[in-house]
C-alpha cells in the first residue's frame, strides 16, 4: 500500500476516533446491563421492586468477575441495582456514579436482584 492511499484511510478513521469516540467508565458487561436496566426503569416510570435479568453465558461468564467502577465490588448485581436507581438513562457512557453504593448495596442485601442464565439461540 502506498503512503498516499494510507493516507486516504487513516484520515476518516482519525476524524471517526476524535468525534464519535466518548469517554466510559466501567467494563462492557456489567456497564451493558446497567444501561438495559436504566431503560427498564424508565419505562416502568418508578424505582422497581425486584429485577430479574436473563443473560447469555457468555455474558455471564464474563460479568461476574468484572469490578464495577467505584463500588469495591464485581458482577452484575451491582450494576444493575445502581443504574435502576439513578433513573438517568445515560450521561454520555459515564452510567455508574459511587453516590448510589449504599442503596445498590440495600437493594443487593434484600436479594430483590436475580441474574439468569437464557439458554443459547440456537
Amino acid at each position: 500500500m502506498n503512503l498516499e492511499r494510507l493516507n486516504e484511510i487513516e484520515k476518516p478513521l482519525l476524524h471517526i476516533v476524535k468525534h464519535d469516540v466518548v469517554p466510559a467508565l466501567g467494563c462492557t458487561e456489567p456497564i451493558s446491563l446497567a444501561l438495559e436496566s436504566a431503560t427498564a426503569a424508565k419505562y416502568l416510570g418508578k424505582t422497581p421492586e425486584r429485577i430479574e435479568v436473563k443473560v447469555s453465558p457468555n455474558l455471564m461468564k464474563n460479568g461476574l468477575g468484572v469490578a464495577v467502577p467505584g463500588t469495591g465490588m464485581v458482577g452484575l448485581p451491582i450494576a444493575a441495582a445502581m443504574k435502576v436507581l439513578s433513573n438517568t438513562i445515560l450521561i454520555e457512557l459515564l452510567i455508574i456514579s459511587a453516590l448510589l453504593h449504599q442503596k445498590s448495596m440495600q437493594h443487593i442485601d434484600r436479594q430483590v436482584i436475580k441474574i439468569m442464565v437464557s439458554k443459547p439461540c440456537p
